[in-house]
C-alpha cells in the first residue's frame, strides 16, 4: 500500500514579495540578530 504524504511549506520561511511581507521579513532578521530587544520590548 501506498503512504500518501502532504508536504507543507512553514510559515516561518516564506514571506511575500509585497511591503509588509518585506518590513516582516527584516523584523524577523533584527530579531534574530539581538534577541535582547524581547526581554527590553517584555519590560513594557
Amino acid at each position: 500500500m501506498r503512504v500518501t504524504r502532504l508536504t507543507q511549506i512553514s510559515m516561518f520561511e516564506i514571506y511575500s514579495k509585497h511591503e509588509r511581507g518585506i518590513q516582516l521579513k527584516a523584523l524577523s532578521a533584527l530579531l534574530d540578530d539581538y534577541p535582547e530587544i524581547l526581554t527590553l520590548i517584555n519590560m513594557i
